[in-house]
């Protein structure tokens, strides 16, 4: 979205939930039911604060990986 003419990102938001699979998701992503999955919920904002993308996206378990520099 960066690369897009005219849209200006002012503000991105991600939350990411562990939670487990119900049966409805576990058939999609192929994987037992109650198994490990990240829910992440992402919103982008412009300059007036208007949403300008949304996403719900449920990953597998196995291939979450989170890295975040932590800095003092």
């Amino acid at each position: 979205m960066l690369d897009m003419p005219g849209i200006k990102i002012a503000q991105a938001q991600q939350t990411l939930t562990i939670g487990s699979a119900d049966a409805e998701v576990a058939a999609h992503l192929h994987i037992p039911t109650h198994a490990p999955v990240a829910n992440v919920h992402r919103t982008f904002r412009g300059p007036d604060n208007d949403v300008i993308y949304y996403a719900e996206v449920i990953y597998r378990g196995d291939v979450i990986r989170l890295e975040i520099d932590l800095k003092p």
